[in-house]
């Protein structure tokens, strides 16, 4: 789950929020921590109190700065121009990432945890999978939610750039994004080239956010006995991961 949310407190007089709140921008909720006002109040040893920006801002600030990643075409993913009846073998996998991504917002709407954050879709190239992660993202996105949209190679090659970053984004912070955004869509993992340091951190993200219950989507073209043996048993624990599988089958339409 991302910061518990209160009602806003500037909207709690009025009929509806409004839509020109700078507290919660129409939403009607805000950070219970910092009651929509983005920063707290620290304490560090003899220095006195002092405000520094909250968690939910800090959170913000970086889905902001990856959203870019959805740019063209992956923007443009959804359900509705996705040809689920001219595809058989995606059927199922479309069926799916629908219901996931409606039991993602009920879950946020709810204030409930997600019973299996991790939906994994396993199938060909050319199947439909990464337009179909990338259409639950963006459809929680339309829904107020924040989510990230990574291609496997590149994440890991922007959490490389981090540790020589000149604004001081460091590779922990994107590493920590990336664990804690509500909605996070990994896609063709079967390409990614791995490592000690590939498997040790896409691991980590993969833990983290099925501990916590935060929605995930993976998609890849290779069977997951073929991936390091860690990451399998990681992708396909029961109880919280649903593995679909995809075909290229498709609809022979008459002339």
């Amino acid at each position: 789950m991302t910061e518990p949310t209160i009602p806003c407190p500037q909207c709690m007089a009025w009929p509806t929020p409004r839509a020109d709140c700078p507290w919660c921008s129409g939403t009607g909720q805000v950070c219970s921590r910092c009651r929509g006002a983005g920063q707290i109040v620290q304490r560090q040893g003899d220095s006195g109190p002092r405000l520094v920006p909250c968690s939910c801002v800090i959170r913000r600030k970086h889905v902001a700065r990856y959203q870019d990643n959805r740019r063209g075409h992956w923007q443009e993913c959804s359900f509705d121009n996705f040809d689920a009846a001219a595809r058989p073998g995606v059927v199922s996998a479309f069926n799916a990432t629908v219901l996931q991504a409606r039991a993602i917002r009920n879950s946020y709407r709810d204030q409930q945890l997600l019973t299996a954050p991790l939906l994994v879709l396993v199938g060909p190239a050319g199947s439909g999978k990464s337009h179909l992660a990338a259409a639950l993202v963006n459809w929680c996105v339309g829904q107020g939610l924040d989510g990230m949209f990574w291609i496997a190679p590149s994440l890991f090659d922007h959490l490389r750039a981090g540790f020589d970053d000149p604004q001081g984004d460091t590779s922990q912070a994107r590493l920590a994004a990336m664990c804690t955004v509500p909605v996070l869509a990994l896609v063709d993992l079967g390409i990614l080239k791995f490592s000690s340091w590939t498997e040790e951190k896409l691991y980590q993200i993969i833990g983290t956010r099925t501990a916590e219950r935060r929605a995930t989507v993976i998609t890849c073209h290779r069977q997951l006995t073929e991936l390091p043996e860690i990451l399998d048993a990681q992708l396909a624990q029961p109880h919280v991961s649903q593995v679909v599988y995809t075909t290229l089958a498709l609809v022979d339409k008459e002339e």
